[in-house]
Parts: C-alpha cells; structure tokens; sequence
C-alpha cells in the first residue's frame, strides 16, 4: 500500500512538474515574443530614420540642382537680354547719323 502511495505522489509531481514546466515556458516564449517584437519595431524604427534621412538628401540634392539650373538659365536669358539691347544700340547708331545727315539737308534745302 505503501508504494501505492509513492507511485500516486511520484505522479501528482509529476503532473504538477509539467504543469509547472509549461507555464514557465509559456511564460520565457511569451517574454522571448515581446522581446523579439521590441527589437523589430526599434529596427524599423532605425531603418524609417535612414529612409527619411535618404529622401531628405535626396531633396536638397535634386534643389541644388534645380538652383543652379535655374542660375544658368538667368545668366543665359541676361546674356542675351545684353546682347539684344547692344544689338539695338548698334542698329539704332547709323540710323541716327543718317537722320543727322537727312535733317542737316532739309535744314539746308529750306
């Protein structure tokens, strides 16, 4: 009877080990689950800095370039903003001497 007795201990310890056992083990898998995600969402924080960090140079990248396309573009447009007025400096010059010369003969013929 006595061993009855052991055997019925022996078991209920041992039900009582896995029961133990596996709600510790839920409990380590459950730890080891939220540690797990903490380190995905840290990790995707750090990759969605470097990606707005990537666009941001990328921005002030395709700006630069903007800028200095829009500077040559003004030196252009004043280069030949310049040379069309010195172009109509130079055609208005012999226009003007000839209209010297044209009032100089009707002064003259009147």
């Amino acid at each position: 009877m006595e061993t009855a007795i052991w055997i019925i201990i022996a078991a209920a310890a041992a039900i009582i080990g896995y029961v133990a056992a596996a709600v510790i083990s839920k409990k380590n898998a459950s730890s080891r689950a939220n540690s797990i995600l903490e380190d995905a969402n840290r990790e995707a924080e750090v990759i969605k800095e470097k990606r707005i960090l990537q666009a941001k140079e990328e921005e002030m990248k395709i700006l630069g370039e903007a800028e200095r396309n829009a500077g040559q573009r003004m030196q252009k447009a004043q280069a030949a903003e310049a040379r069309n007025k010195q172009g109509i400096t130079d055609g208005l010059e012999p226009l003007n001497a000839r209209q010297s010369v044209l009032s100089a003969r009707n002064s003259l013929m009147t």
